[in-house]
């Protein structure tokens, strides 16, 4: 997993979520929660080659 991608990538997807509805903070938590699991899981599955893949591994 690249990091300065997932990092190039946090500010965009909590705009999103702001935009949602979401309050900054709450927005800021729910990113950290995601990549926190996803740093979990992903080794183990192998998924998400991509970050953007939304969680599919792909060819």
């Amino acid at each position: 997993m690249n990091e300065v991608l997932l990092r190039s990538l946090i500010p965009g997807v909590i705009a999103i979520l702001v935009r949602r509805g979401a309050d900054f903070a709450a927005a800021e938590d729910a990113v950290q929660d995601a990549l926190v699991e996803a740093l979990r899981a992903w080794p183990a599955d192998g998924s998400a080659n991509s970050p953007r893949s939304g969680g599919a591994s792909g060819p």
